[in-house]
C-alpha cells in the first residue's frame, strides 16, 4: 500500500509538471501573437526544450500508470487467494474457491445462473421468452476477467487439467509495451499556422502579381483634357481565388475483444499508434502531397515557390535560397527544413584546416544556419531542403484526430473482433508561394 501511495504521489507530480510546461509553451505563443510577430530563435529553442522534457515526463507517467494498474490487479488476486485459504471467501473470492474445488462452471452455466438474467426471465410466463413480437434485449452478463482462464483452461472436474502448470491462481507475468520503434520525430506541424474550419471547403485569395508604379508627381500645368502633367501613375495587383477541400486521413487495426479486456493498457498503445500514424502521414502530406485525388498539395509541390539550384556547396546554396525568400517572398524566413542526413553533412563540414564550421562534437545549443533555426524532418527528400516563412502555410482542422471502435465491420461481431479506427479531417494550403524556397543540398538534388 505504501508503494502504491508513493507511485500515486509521483504520478501527480509528473502530471502537474506536464500541465505547467504546457502553460509555459502557451505563454510563449500567446506573447508572440499579442506582439504581432513570429517566435524568436530563443523562443523556438525554449519551446523545443520544454517539448522534449514534456515528452519524457509523459512517457514516465504512462509507465507509472501502467505499474499502478498491475499492482492493483496483483493485490486483488492476493486478497482472493487469502479468502480461499481461510475458507470464508465471499463474492468474487467465493467464485474462485468454487472453481478451484472442482465445481467449475461452463460459460453457459455462468450466464444462466446470473441473478440479473433470472430476474429478467421471471417477467415471462414460465421463464420462456416469446419468439415473436417486438425486439427484446436481455441484460448483459459480465464474466469476471479472472474466470476466463477457469472457463477455457479447465477440463471436466479435474482442477489439475487447468492449462497453466501452477493452477488457476498463477498468472502470466505481463510487461508493458514501451518500445515504440516505429515512431520518428514529427516537427513540421509546430512550424506552420494552425487554424480551423466548419466547412468542407476553404477559400482564400492569393496575390499572384504586383505592379508598383508609385512615383513623384509634378503639379498640373493646365486643365486641358488629355494633358499628362499632374497625372498620377496607376499600379496593379493580380489575384487568384484558391479553394482547398477538406481531406480525410485515417487508418484502423483489428483487435480481439479478449485482448482489449485482458490488457486494458493495450488500448492506450492502440490509440498512440493510430494517432501517431495519422500525424506522420499529415507531415508527409504537408511537405510532399502531390495534389491528386485525396492528397494535399504539399509545400514542395506548390506552384510558384522559389527554387535555388546547387551552387558551390550546401552552405552557399542555403544562403542564396534565404535571399530569394526575402527578395521575392517579401517576408522574413522563419526556419530551414531538411532531411536529417543533409543536416548531418552540413554539421560535419570543415574548413581547409579541418576545423568544424559549426563547433564540432562539443558544440551545444540550438541548431542554426545563417541565423535561422534548423528543423530536421524525414518528410523531406534527401538532397532537397526548404527555407521559408512557415507561417504562410496553414492547416485548417475540420475534425481533429479521434479514435472510435466498432464490431460492425464484416463479420467482426460473430468473431469477437473490434475495428479500432483513427481519423482526422483537415485542409491545407500555402497562402504565399514565394515565401518558400526549395534548394538542393547536393549537386543534382535528390
Amino acid at each position: 500500500m505504501a508503494d502504491n501511495n508513493k507511485r500515486r504521489a509521483k504520478l501527480k507530480e509528473l502530471t502537474d509538471t506536464i500541465k505547467a510546461n504546457d502553460l509555459k509553451v502557451k505563454a510563449i505563443f500567446d506573447g508572440a501573437d499579442k506582439a504581432g510577430r513570429t517566435e524568436t530563435s530563443d523562443e523556438i529553442s525554449e519551446v523545443n526544450r520544454i517539448k522534449s522534457e514534456t515528452d519524457g515526463l509523459a512517457q514516465e507517467a504512462a509507465e507509472l500508470k501502467s505499474m499502478l494498474g498491475i499492482q492493483i490487479e496483483i493485490s486483488a488476486r492476493e486478497k482472493a487467494s487469502s479468502e480461499i485459504s481461510n475458507g470464508h471467501g465471499h463474492g468474487e473470492g467465493q467464485e474462485i474457491m468454487a472453481a478451484t474445488m472442482g465445481r467449475i462452471k461452463s460459460l453457459g452455466n455462468v450466464f444462466m445462473d446470473n441473478s440479473e438474467l433470472k430476474a429478467w426471465l421471471s417477467k415471462f410466463e414460465g421463464g420462456n421468452v416469446p419468439g415473436k413480437g417486438k425486439k427484446i434485449d436481455s441484460p448483459v452478463v459480465e464474466v469476471k476477467s479472472f474466470l476466463k482462464t477457469l472457463v477455457t483452461g479447465a477440463s471436466g472436474e479435474d482442477v489439475s487439467a487447468i492449462s497453466t502448470s501452477g493452477g488457476a491462481l498463477v498468472f502470466p507475468d505481463f510487461k508493458p509495451i514501451v518500445d515504440q520503434f516505429y515512431q520518428r520525430p514529427l516537427t513540421v506541424r509546430d512550424l506552420i499556422t494552425i487554424g480551423d474550419t466548419s466547412g468542407d471547403t476553404v477559400e482564400y485569395v492569393r496575390i499572384t502579381g504586383v505592379t508598383n508604379q508609385a512615383g513623384m508627381v509634378a503639379e498640373a500645368a493646365n486643365t486641358t483634357d488629355g494633358d499628362a502633367s499632374g497625372r498620377k501613375p496607376e499600379s496593379a495587383m493580380a489575384f487568384e481565388r484558391v479553394a482547398e477541400n477538406v481531406k480525410t486521413l485515417a487508418h484502423w487495426i483489428p483487435v480481439t475483444n479478449r485482448a482489449l479486456a485482458d490488457a486494458g493498457q493495450l488500448r492506450t498503445y492502440i490509440d498512440n499508434f493510430l494517432l501517431y500514424g495519422i500525424q506522420e502521414e499529415l507531415e508527409d502530406q504537408i511537405l510532399q502531397g502531390n495534389g491528386s485525388g485525396e492528397n494535399f498539395t504539399g509545400i514542395f509541390n506548390t506552384s510558384g515557390i522559389n527554387f535555388q539550384s546547387f551552387s558551390t556547396d550546401a552552405l552557399k546554396t542555403a544562403r542564396k535560397a534565404r535571399t530569394l525568400v526575402s527578395l521575392y517572398g517579401r517576408t522574413q524566413p522563419t526556419a530551414f527544413l531538411m532531411h536529417p542526413l543533409d543536416w548531418e553533412a552540413i554539421d560535419l563540414s570543415v574548413d581547409s584546416n579541418n576545423r568544424y564550421y559549426f563547433g564540432g562534437p562539443t558544440a551545444m545549443g540550438q541548431k542554426t544556419l545563417w541565423g535561422l533555426p534548423v528543423v530536421e524532418s524525414e518528410g523531406c527528400t534527401q538532397g532537397e531542403a526548404l527555407v521559408g516563412n512557415f507561417k504562410s502555410a496553414i492547416l485548417w482542422d475540420r475534425q481533429q484526430s479521434q479514435i472510435s471502435m466498432s464490431n460492425s465491420h464484416n463479420d467482426f461481431f460473430t468473431r469477437n473482433l473490434v475495428a479500432v479506427l483513427g481519423e482526422m479531417r483537415a485542409a491545407f494550403g500555402v497562402i504565399r508561394a514565394k515565401a518558400f524556397c526549395q534548394f538542393e543540398t547536393v549537386s543534382g538534388g535528390s
